[in-house]
């Protein structure tokens, strides 16, 4: 069978795959001086951007992260020092997370890694052109989920 989309399909795959190792090849320092794996770092960064956003429920479903990458990545942190854990009120069934000042300290380092490496991947593409692709890899996750492609939650 033939899809008239194939190869524009495949390089995008191949350009996702090669955006991935730009990332976690610009974060990779971060391991030797704080323990940190990409994923860790992106957590991190995570939880400082939006701090409404504070459960590993909250993580999995914005970040797309599998659940046993989180749920990795977090007991490290915590055991790393980098985040508490914690139950808001009487709810004993979410459990929060909080940056503590050993990753705000981190932070300070790892956002300006995170700022480069955003600017150096959109280089050359104007604002329009990223809507467009939010916009098409939106629909593509959403056709993957619908398929059965990938699970909601890891």
């Amino acid at each position: 069978m033939y899809n008239p989309n194939e190869d524009i399909i495949l390089k995008s795959i191949t350009a996702l795959m090669m955006v991935r190792r730009m990332h976690d090849h610009s974060l990779a320092a971060l391991d030797d001086k704080y323990a940190l794996t990409p994923i860790c770092a992106d957590i991190l960064v995570f939880l400082s951007k939006n701090p409404h956003y504070n459960t590993a429920t909250h993580i999995i479903d914005k970040r797309h992260f599998t659940k046993s990458h989180v749920s990795t990545a977090l007991k490290h942190l915590e055991k790393e020092g980098y985040i508490t854990r914690f139950y808001d009120g009487t709810n004993h069934k979410t459990i929060y997370l909080s940056l503590t000042h050993k990753a705000l300290q981190a932070l300070d380092e790892i956002e300006p890694l995170h700022f480069n490496f955003l600017q150096n991947l959109t280089e050359g593409i104007s604002p329009e052109e990223l809507e467009t692709t939010e916009k098409t890899l939106k629909t593509m996750i959403e056709n993957a989920r619908k398929h059965s492609l990938i699970r909601r939650n890891g």
